[in-house]
């Protein structure tokens, strides 16, 4: 004789997972409200290295978390060939504005001409970067949250070596087109120091699939509107094949802890079976 006694026996267990189950899809739910027509969403920080710690790096991923469902804190991705168009018709849009404030004011704007210029006499370049990977809350492996840390320098050599920057920063999934995920703001940099090092801590929040993506970086220096240094994954591994995933996939499932007990026939079985018998004796004595 064989009796299979099956209990779950952590009641505490299955609360929380259902606790879990409903804050899980209130999270989905509200996300696809937010961005039901845009696929790829994520939220970033940045900050100079040198200014950074421990705790303001936590704080920094903790505050990109918390920013994840407000839509005036999200980024949208863009293919790079668009959002680059979309940067030059802004910047020629706020050019006529002002020329036309000018003209009505009588006055000329001497700096448009100037702040359209290349770079040529003065190289920019991105030195090195960094990535560290931050969240994986279903420890599958892929990242909701990480990091790129770069250097940018401006190789004048003379005693106008500082400038001001600020870079646009884009995600390739395998290989794939460019997607915008962050603008920096602006930061400043001083010759080829090293103490001028920048940071971008940055969590996906929608649309990005488990698998591996490519980063890219492009310098501007503020109030030029063309590149003037890209840095990517062909420079670096370290911007190579990031194992990524947004937050929408990157799903904590806690298991339910069943445990099976198993009687095999003899004494043992009968005592299991041994209230009932006599539950049915005293019944059947009082009728």
């Amino acid at each position: 004789m064989k009796i299979k006694i099956k209990n779950t026996i952590n009641n505490r267990v299955i609360n929380n997972y259902l606790i879990n189950a409903v804050v899980i899809a209130t999270t989905l739910f509200m996300t696809n409200i937010s961005y039901a027509n845009n696929e790829q969403v994520s939220v970033s920080l940045g900050q100079l290295k040198k200014n950074a710690s421990q705790l303001s790096h936590v704080n920094l991923l903790a505050k990109t978390q918390n920013k994840s469902l407000q839509n005036s804190s999200a980024n949208f991705a863009v293919e790079r060939s668009q959002f680059i168009n979309n940067k030059l018709k802004n910047r020629q849009a706020k050019k006529n504005i002002t020329i036309t404030n000018n003209t009505h004011s009588g006055t000329v704007n001497s700096t448009t001409s100037s702040q359209s210029s290349t770079h040529d006499e003065y190289p920019f370049s991105i030195f090195n970067a960094q990535s560290s990977l931050l969240t994986d809350d279903d420890l599958d492996g892929y990242y909701q949250g990480f990091s790129v840390t770069f250097d940018a320098d401006y190789l004048r050599y003379d005693d106008f070596d500082t400038t001001t920057v600020y870079a646009e920063m884009y995600l390739s999934k395998d290989g794939g087109p460019w997607l915008h995920y962050y603008t920096t703001e602006d930061f400043t940099i001083h010759g080829d120091d090293n103490d001028d090092n920048f940071e971008v801590v940055t969590t996906l929040v929608d649309g990005y699939t488990s698998d591996s993506y490519n980063v890219l970086i492009d310098l501007y220096e503020v109030g030029y509107a063309d590149i003037v240094a890209t840095y990517s994954s062909d420079e670096s591994n370290a911007l190579y094949a990031l194992p990524l995933e947004s937050a929408n996939y990157d799903i904590y499932q806690p298991e339910i802890i069943v445990v099976e007990t198993y009687s095999e026939g003899g004494s043992f079985a009968w005592l299991l079976l041994l209230p009932a018998l006599v539950l049915a004796y005293r019944r059947k004595n009082a009728v």
